[in-house]
């Protein structure tokens, strides 16, 4: 196998094709096949471990299977002399797959939003409020005020006590009278 064929066949971008014929071929890599795939594949940022190691020394329901890339491999055999760690296969991620729907389970009907006009809006309100069955009875069997007519009810007692006499109006001056300050001054006018 040529130098351009072993980068080619194992491109850690491929991982995932490589058949079992090959990964047996890639636990018995020697240390120059190595040696070419890390240049061919050095670390980068971005690219994360891809290759499990197999440790030679230890039986097979005890390996760890430790994450590696092809330099990683390189520099473990070449400079700390683990000549027992060799490329077992590629680290191949599952993604998350959305879950089928089983055949004949129902499934919710999907919701439709509708936009109504004004009248329509209305309409749906006093059928709804007829449907409640219920209705606003006034406290007293009278029938509610609103607030300004109230305002205008006591204005207009005010006034015709005034002027029946019963109620004088307050001024200034008179105040004044009593205390010797302006009103605008006197501060503990309130608290007689």
């Amino acid at each position: 196998m040529t130098n351009e064929q072993l980068i080619a066949k194992f491109n850690p971008a491929n991982g995932a094709n490589v058949s079992a014929e090959d990964q047996l071929e890639m636990q018995n890599f020697t240390d120059e096949q190595i040696q070419i795939l890390a240049k061919a594949y050095p670390n980068q940022p971005q690219r994360r471990s891809y290759i499990r190691l197999y440790d030679k020394t230890l039986p097979a329901n005890k390996q760890l299977f430790q994450l590696s890339t092809w330099q990683n491999l390189n520099n473990l055999r070449k400079y700390s002399n683990k000549k027992n760690l060799v490329a077992y296969d590629f680290l191949t991620i599952k993604t998350k797959q959305q879950p089928r729907p089983i055949a004949g389970k129902p499934t919710a009907p999907k919701r439709v939003v509708v936009d109504l006009t004004a009248q329509e809006a209305a309409a749906e309100l006093t059928k709804a409020i007829q449907n409640q069955k219920v209705k606003a009875v006034p406290i007293d069997n009278k029938t509610p005020e609103s607030f300004t007519e109230k305002m205008a009810k006591a204005k207009a007692d005010k006034k015709a006590a005034q002027l029946a006499g019963k109620i004088e109006p307050a001024t200034n001056k008179d105040l004044t009278q009593k205390t010797g300050i302006p009103a605008d001054q006197d501060f503990d006018a309130g608290a007689d």
